[in-house]
């Protein structure tokens, strides 16, 4: 699975050259949800969602980036979700549930 950066209103991905793409394989990839959304916030990015992709192509699931809070403890970013609403966890269990039973087939 990757973990990679889209803009919401373009649906453009985050390269590792800085530029942007349409194309997930070629997208900057992250190893870690935390990596993915201190990244957006070091760089100041608007708009995003962080995108989970399986290998198997056009399976992913996405979480917009302004519903999840993001804190600093020594160097890693700690990520949870701003609201308790049960929601959005449980979308997020979903997106492993479901990537989990695609990857299975």
């Amino acid at each position: 699975m990757r973990i990679l950066l889209r803009n919401t209103s373009t649906g453009l991905y985050v390269e590792p050259s800085g530029c942007w793409t349409n194309r997930s394989e070629t997208a900057l990839g992250f190893e870690a949800m935390g990596q993915a959304v201190g990244f957006a916030r070091q760089s100041e990015l608007r708009n995003m969602e962080v995108v989970f992709c399986s290998a198997l192509p056009g399976i992913e699931e996405s979480v917009p980036l302004n519903s999840l809070d993001v804190s600093d403890n020594k160097g890693s970013e700690i990520v949870a979700f701003k609201t308790e609403s049960s929601n959005w966890r449980s979308h997020f269990e979903g997106i492993f549930r479901a990537l989990g039973s695609r990857f299975a087939k």
